[in-house]
């Protein structure tokens, strides 16, 4: 099984051409490198919810990639957490959806606690606040490890960066800075935990679509087929993609795109993107034959 367990749609929701137009060259890359499966892992703070909802409804009657409803939330520390389901079910959860809400020790117990989410520790290594390790140190990190199933030790959004600094020998005037990159794109080992590992593209842009997770078992036949397969499936090995964007355009593309994210999450922290749940509309429904009745009353 091919999965991507960490990828961005990053669709321009002002114009539906240009979503139609994205999600178009998203499943031809999907359907060019075979993946199986991906978890739609939009950040919180970009509508995850509508992102998913326009990626499922524009996906080609042939493709045979299916869809993870996912997002990657931020808590209250700053820390970025993937969380999934076989539904859309998470996007019903108001506060996994909402950024800066809960700490990070909460939203695992929640998960935790709920059989139908799943959670997975992406980037750990990154060295700013959206790093396990950075935000709050190896000796706490080491012990949230050992509470989850899901730690992502391959992330293939710094492979050009690094490319690029090892081709200009900035890497010899920069050693430390090269190490927390490759640190992301293949995490070390920690000893003493029973985590499995995860793998993702990280891609927000289609051309970089394409690494990989592959798990040592038969193409699940449904969602939760695939789930049950990466949270127990311990024969499983990252598959890297080399991106065929020029390195200078990728890069400077996805540095616009980090910095336009670093912005919106700055500006826009409070903004909730839900999905209505059945009870939720049926509560609204009530409410609304309520007020109806009030009005008739007083006429």
């Amino acid at each position: 099984m091919r999965i991507d367990c960490h990828f961005h749609p990053n669709f321009t929701f002002f114009s539906k051409f240009l979503v139609k137009s994205k999600a178009k060259k998203i499943f031809k890359q999907f359907t060019k490198h075979k993946i199986d499966a991906v978890i739609v892992t939009e950040h919180v703070f970009k509508k995850p919810y509508q992102s998913f909802l326009k990626l499922k409804q524009n996906q080609p009657k042939d493709s045979k990639t299916m869809l993870i409803p996912g997002v990657e939330a931020v808590t209250k520390e700053g820390i970025d957490v993937i969380v999934f389901s076989a539904t859309e079910y998470i996007y019903e959860k108001k506060e996994i959806m909402t950024t800066w809400c809960l700490s990070l020790k909460d939203l695992l117990r929640q998960v935790a606690q709920d059989k139908n989410l799943h959670a997975i520790i992406p980037h750990p290594f990154l060295p700013n606040q959206q790093g396990l390790f950075k935000t709050i140190g190896y000796k706490e990190a080491k012990k949230i490890l050992k509470e989850i199933k899901l730690f992502e030790k391959h992330n293939d959004c710094f492979t050009s960066l690094i490319e690029f600094l090892h081709s200009t020998r900035l890497d010899k005037i920069f050693p430390r800075f090269q190490k927390h990159l490759k640190k992301v794109s293949n995490a070390p080992e920690i000893p003493g935990n029973n985590y499995l590992i995860t793998g993702g593209s990280d891609a927000h842009h289609a051309w970089a679509i394409g690494s990989h997770l592959k798990i040592n078992c038969k193409k699940p036949e449904s969602i939760s087929q695939a789930i049950e397969k990466l949270t127990t499936i311990k024969d499983r090995q990252m598959k890297f993609v080399k991106t065929q964007m020029p390195i200078m355009l990728d890069l400077i593309i996805n540095g616009a795109t980090a910095l336009s994210e670093i912005c919106l999450l700055k500006f826009k922290k409070s903004h909730i993107d839900l999905k209505t749940s059945y009870h939720e509309k049926c509560q609204n429904l009530h409410q609304g034959r309520r007020e109806l009745s009030q009005v008739k009353s007083q006429v």
